[in-house]
């Protein structure tokens, strides 16, 4: 329970100073004058920004302060398994609370609208509002389907646990691989949103809307990276650590 503890904290930690500081330089890259017909009118545009820039900004922290905690994970569990699915279940607290915020408490505010403004960082994130368009698009479904759905990325973002434990000695390998895989994954969650897969799809005669089609394919992928895990990837740190005591 310290274990698990301990990686829940760090966690929601690294989460909310990402989320600051990714909203911040958002906030700071727009041009709130634009537009404006008057102070009144720009206060109003701005209070709106507060709020709906840091919610935008929620599903890319959960990426990265989930990548930030693998490495946690990877030196404290001892079981490949236990750290599965404690990212998934994190991940998808996260996702699911903020899902059921938006939709008892803002039932008008849109994810892509929220960052059509533009910013730097969002464009070093190709692909990012088309991402987000999965999480405008599970409000419309029952609240039970809205959950399940959720459940397809918070399961393949955990799943992508073994690129930070390709080495054993050098876990450094794993720092310097984890911002491409931030923002490959990212990428990839856009493909499965776009047009060309809901071509592939219609070719197949398996027409799906563009977030079952996202939650389709993201769940299709993690037997992938599971297999990836045991053939490529070295065992937990918390493994090899408990087998030194054993042999001592």
């Amino acid at each position: 329970m310290k274990k698990l503890a301990g990686i829940t904290i760090r966690y929601f930690i690294v989460l909310l100073c990402v989320t600051v500081f990714t909203s911040l330089i958002i906030l700071l890259s727009l041009n709130y004058g634009q537009g404006a017909d008057s102070e009144a009118d720009l206060l109003t545009r701005l209070r709106s920004q507060l709020l709906q820039i840091p919610l935008a900004m929620i599903p890319l922290s959960v990426i990265i302060s989930c990548f930030l905690s693998f490495f946690s994970a990877s030196r404290l569990y001892t079981k490949r398994f236990t750290g599965y699915l404690t990212f998934t279940v994190l991940n998808w607290l996260m996702l699911a609370g903020l899902s059921t915020l938006i939709r008892l408490v803002l039932p008008t505010f849109r994810f892509e609208l929220s960052l059509a403004g533009g910013s730097r960082l969002v464009g070093l994130f190709p692909g990012y509002i088309g991402y987000l368009s999965f999480y405008d698009a599970v409000q419309t479904e029952s609240w039970l389907i809205m959950l399940l759905l959720l459940l397809a990325p918070a399961a393949l973002i955990a799943a992508c646990w073994p690129f930070v434990r390709l080495t054993k000695n050098r876990p450094l390998y794993g720092a310097f691989l984890g911002p491409p895989i931030v923002f490959g994954l990212v990428y990839l969650f856009s493909v499965y949103a776009s047009d060309g897969v809901e071509l592939l799809f219609n070719f197949i005669n398996f027409i799906q809307p563009m977030h079952f089609r996202l939650a389709i394919l993201a769940g299709a992928s993690i037997p992938a990276l599971y297999i990836f895990d045991l053939v490529f990837a070295s065992p937990p740190a918390g493994i090899r650590a408990k087998r030194r005591i054993s042999n001592a």
